[in-house]
């Protein structure tokens, strides 16, 4: 028997080589098309619904269920009265209300010294003249729609007896009213600001903000809104 020559004995390991790997390709490829294939049977309705990403827009957020129209009015109604820029309230009447600001001249007593501490100046009603009874804030309308409650936060600050805050609707629904300051161990929580948070009527209306002296002593009344909200703590804000 001839001995293969070199270069035959290496066309022939090659061509042993060749069918092994045609041989480990067909089984790779036969194993990929099972796996495929299982992959297929796997993927039922069911299960195509778990691998479909849940994008921002799958779900309604809270500013996508509020009307555009309440989101509006939230933002307005939260400007600061004081401020010149500020179009969506405005005084009413013969007695118009004051701009107050940190290191104001009062009465120590029956004064307001100080704004919130969120802001730098606010409303204040001065009740100085026996011949002034009441000051009145007039609102922009606005809508409160039925979908669900509302409510509108503000601070208030009433410096002594006698005076009163009513908040009302332009038909003179009042929604709040305050004149009672507090006695004994809670006396200081008059001598300060704070904050309520209303709930609004349905409908549409103007707001009045009204402050009022129902006897004959001296003092002020301090007012600044702040904005809508979803509770009446004040904690789930519209805008």
């Amino acid at each position: 028997m001839e001995e293969l020559s070199g270069l035959e004995v290496l066309a022939d390991k090659s061509s042993t080589l060749d069918r092994s790997s045609e041989k480990s390709m067909s089984l790779s490829n036969s194993i990929s098309s099972q796996i495929e294939e299982d992959s297929l049977v796997d993927l039922q309705p069911d299960s195509l619904k778990a691998v479909i990403p849940i994008t921002s827009t799958s779900f309604p957020t809270h500013s996508q269920l509020i009307p555009s129209e309440l989101f509006e009015t939230c933002l307005a109604l939260s400007c600061n009265p004081s401020d010149l820029n500020c179009k969506f309230w405005r005084s009413s009447g013969e007695n118009r209300w004051e701009i107050g600001s940190a290191g104001r001249i009062t009465n120590p007593l029956t004064g307001i010294p100080v704004p919130p501490s969120s802001a730098h100046k606010f409303l204040v009603a001065p009740f100085l003249d026996a011949h002034v009874t009441g000051y009145t804030l007039v609102s922009e309308s606005l809508t409160v729609p039925h979908m669900e409650p509302v409510f509108f936060c503000f601070h208030d600050y009433i410096a002594t007896h006698g005076l009163r805050l009513s908040i009302c609707t332009d038909n003179m629904d009042c929604f709040y009213k305050k004149n009672t300051l507090l006695l004994g161990n809670a006396v200081d929580e008059n001598k300060k600001w704070n904050i309520h948070c209303v709930k609004l009527p349905t409908g549409k209306y103007e707001l009045r903000v009204m402050a009022e002296n129902l006897g004959g002593n001296k003092g002020e009344v301090g007012f600044l809104p702040i904005r809508l909200s979803r509770d009446p703590d004040g904690q789930e804000f519209i805008c």
